[in-house]
């Protein structure tokens, strides 16, 4: 059996996961995935529109917005990114809860849970579960992000509308970093602790063949 993971390492990656799980979180509520600013000539004050995977806001003056739920489609009203990167945050965001409930039984941070046998399993497992989160929660914001950089970039429409990435873009890939680090952190850990184990089995055996070779010369 390998030896478990040192107290330090465990907060640390446990730490690790419970911050990207709650940026997760953030990105997935918050109405901040794409900015737009219209400056036409016929408009007086520049009009700011925030949009998200379930809202949109307008915001006419500073200390007032007018939010509009997307729950539902209305003659192709909701595009298809945003529905896949609904999709996609969803599947990261439950991921990610699994992974930190096979964490804290793994790491043995539980008074109860598995045996110390069955918890290195758990923590492999929890590695994977972070590293399909991070991929999931990436490719949640990179995709509205490449359709918004090739999209938007007509001289026309730059004159009228600004169009940016939102503050949850980048908390996104912060956060699928966080969650890529955790799983690899805790990845590492199982093929070195794996590793130490298999030498040390085939070590034992090798004095356990070296003892009784020499047994059986004694005896003869």
């Amino acid at each position: 059996m390998p030896p478990p993971p040192p107290a330090a390492f465990q907060v640390v990656t446990l730490l690790l996961g419970l911050l990207g799980e709650l940026g997760v979180l953030a990105c997935c509520g918050l109405p901040f995935w794409r900015r737009t600013v219209a400056s036409g000539r016929g408009l007086l004050l520049r009009q700011w529109t925030v949009e998200g995977l379930w809202a949109s806001c307008v915001l006419p003056s500073p200390g007032k917005a007018n939010c509009r739920q997307m729950l539902t489609a209305h003659g192709g009203e909701i595009p298809l990114d945003v529905y896949a990167s609904r999709l996609l945050t969803l599947t990261s965001l439950l991921l990610g809860l699994l992974a930190l409930i096979l964490h804290c039984l793994g790491s043995g941070c539980l008074r109860w849970g598995p045996s110390p046998v069955h918890r290195p399993r758990l923590l492999a497992a929890t590695a994977f579960l972070y590293l399909v989160a991070s991929l999931s929660i990436l490719l949640a914001v990179s995709w509205p992000a490449f359709q918004l950089a090739t999209e938007y970039q007509h001289p026309l429409l730059s004159e009228q509308l600004e169009v940016s990435l939102g503050p949850c873009i980048y908390l996104g890939w912060a956060n699928g970093a966080v969650l890529l680090l955790a799983g690899m952190l805790l990845g590492c850990w199982g093929c070195r602790a794996g590793g130490s184990a298999a030498a040390a089995s085939s070590h034992g055996g090798r004095k356990g063949g070296k003892w009784s070779d020499d047994a059986g010369s004694n005896f003869l």
